[in-house]
């Protein structure tokens, strides 16, 4: 620090007063500046805010849209593979009633969850449907052919039975 120096005039006494209070005015005028420019920031800032938010409710928006569009996916996907499932199924048992000599109409009968479990139940129901081993039964049919006609007629014209 400078030495003390008395003031012995008026004219000192305010020449110092004056640069004292500019110091103090360029302080309070940069302050304001600074204030100034914060505020300025402060509107831009909430302006900003305002576009951010109208941009997240937007981005919200199309979130639930994509959620409901995913949901809206994954049941036809369930359903789809439900279907499927039942074709395999359905599969399954029209080559094991086959394999087994079931018809096919009789297919939706086999039960079970497993191929193992469809396999014996067809083996069940087949024993049920074999036929039994009986002779076949006598053709009803006359025998037609060309040999009965011209036997027919010598008998008739030799008169013989």
């Amino acid at each position: 620090m400078s030495e003390f120096k008395t003031i012995e005039t008026q004219e000192e006494l305010d020449s110092i007063i004056k640069a004292r209070l500019d110091r103090e005015r360029d302080k309070h005028q940069k302050e304001l500046a600074d204030l100034k420019s914060r505020i300025d920031n402060f509107d831009e800032i909430n302006s900003r805010v305002k576009e951010l938010e109208t941009e997240n409710g937007a981005l919200k928006e199309n979130a639930e849209k994509a959620t409901a569009a995913i949901k809206d996916f994954e049941t036809k996907a369930a359903d789809y593979e439900a279907k499927i499932s039942g074709y395999e199924t359905e599969k399954i048992r029209n080559s094991i009633a086959v394999k087994y000599g079931l018809p096919l109409d009789l297919a939706n009968r086999i039960k079970g969850d497993t191929e193992e479990d469809m396999a014996a139940d067809a083996e069940q129901l087949s024993s049920y449907l074999k036929p039994k081993n009986t002779a076949p039964m006598k053709s009803l049919e006359p025998q037609v052919g060309d040999d009965d006609g011209w036997k027919q007629m010598a008998r008739s014209l030799t008169n013989r039975d």
